[in-house]
């Protein structure tokens, strides 16, 4: 995808509507979503985990496990730092098994600032959009199994649902 293709998935119109009816971007940390990235870092064995949700200029940590302190705290980052923007805009998983031998992602600024060596992302699809997505980081290369993406893939559709029931 182009950069205009790209921008251009993120300002979609039904997925920012999706977004807004979500409520969720701005909103404060609440219990499930932690309880979700914690789960994850748990069962993966990862020391970062993220449900995000991308708006067209940042994305937003819903919940956050093993970031910096600033990070933790701002819950927020430019978007040509969010790595998770690539799950939106692919509207699928994006697994990076090595990031340093990855010819697009040794490069992205977000994953080396988070001295990321894999990610797992999945979308977190609501209302029929991508909205945002629930990641995984290890700190080394690692070839993720099905289970691994599966469970991740779980967690994004039992969040996604919960917020649906919400509406």
């Amino acid at each position: 995808m182009e950069d205009s293709e790209l921008e251009a998935v993120l300002a979609d119109k039904s997925r920012l509507e999706a977004l807004r009816k979500s409520r969720l971007l701005d909103s404060a940390r609440e219990k499930l979503f932690d309880d979700v990235t914690s789960s994850v870092c748990e069962t993966l064995h990862v020391p970062i985990s993220l449900v995000t949700i991308i708006a067209p200029d940042r994305q937003f940590f819903k919940s956050c496990v093993g970031l910096a302190p600033e990070l933790m705290e701002s819950r927020s980052t430019p978007i040509k730092d969010s790595t998770c923007q690539y799950v939106v805009k692919k509207g699928s998983q994006v697994v990076i098994d090595d990031v340093e031998r990855d010819p697009f992602f040794s490069t992205h600024e977000g994953l080396n600032n988070v001295g990321a060596g894999s990610y797992l992302g999945t979308p977190l699809l609501l209302f029929g959009q991508a909205i945002g997505s629930v990641c995984a980081v290890d700190t080394k290369p690692r070839k993720w199994s099905g289970q691994e993406i599966e469970f991740l893939e779980d967690k994004a559709i039992m969040l996604a649902a919960e917020v649906a029931r919400r509406k």
